[in-house]
């Protein structure tokens, strides 16, 4: 079966405790559907043109649950 993904990215963060806040429920929302973070944050390493973004990858059991 195709696995789903998804992929975020914040190019700009404009409320930090609005920001905390989610962080503190997403983890159970993503959970709640079978999937687990493969990565979230900022990058440790910026190369070439890359941005300082923060990025949140989930994955899944399906495209459909994603």
């Amino acid at each position: 079966m195709v696995k789903g993904l998804i992929v975020v990215t914040y190019k700009e963060i404009k409320d930090d405790k609005k920001l905390a806040a989610y962080v503190a429920i997403a983890p159970a929302t993503v959970e709640k559907y079978g999937g687990k973070f493969l990565c979230r944050g900022y990058p440790a390493i910026l190369k070439e043109n890359g941005q300082n973004e923060r990025t949140t990858v989930a994955l899944f059991d399906s495209l459909e649950v994603a």
